[in-house]
């Protein structure tokens, strides 16, 4: 073998048992304490750009459906929409930013849902729900409707991660 390319599912920290000198080692989605040459997304400019999108389109009450901090990709893409509001002059409002991602699925829809409910009930809601993943932005699409609610003509939904089968089923298509 003369390189390895190791891909992780999700960007995260790795520890990899070491390879032979003379073999090369590069990482994809996930990185190492050894500075092993690495091909991470920018997940806080990628947060950040999309907020700033939004924010173009004449948003200025956007909620944040975060990842958990203790994921890599959830403490920068919180820090990318932090990043984006203070650059735009919008005050960052800690009740439209919310952790809603969590590893059994049935206890995180019950979450989302109760998280959108309160969001929804604020005396100043949010006009966009800006998803952790687009496969959040799935289960929103879904919570939002049983509520009645009309998308986008009454509150907007965003996703992240272009995971096309998922954005390009959606109606209407999911940002």
């Amino acid at each position: 073998v003369e390189g390895l390319i190791y891909v992780a599912e999700f960007h995260q920290k790795v520890a990899l048992p070491r390879v032979p000198a003379d073999v090369a080692l590069v990482l994809a989605n996930c990185y190492d304490d050894l500075g092993t040459p690495a091909i991470l997304p920018d997940d806080q400019r990628g947060q950040r750009d999309l907020v700033t999108r939004i924010i173009a389109s004449g948003h200025s009450r956007i909620a944040y459906l975060a990842l958990r901090s203790g994921v890599e990709a959830g403490r920068l893409r919180t820090a990318g929409y932090l990043d984006a509001l203070a650059a735009a002059g919008i005050p960052h409002d800690p009740a439209l930013l919310a952790t809603c991602d969590l590893p059994d699925r049935e206890a995180e829809t019950r979450l989302l849902l109760a998280t959108i409910d309160a969001m929804l009930r604020l005396p100043d809601p949010p006009t966009v729900l800006c998803c952790g993943t687009d496969k959040m932005a799935l289960e929103v699409y879904g919570i939002l409707r049983s509520l009645g609610l009309k998308l986008p003509e009454e509150i907007s939904v965003a996703g992240y991660d272009d995971y096309r089968v998922i954005s390009e089923q959606l109606y209407p298509p999911l940002t």
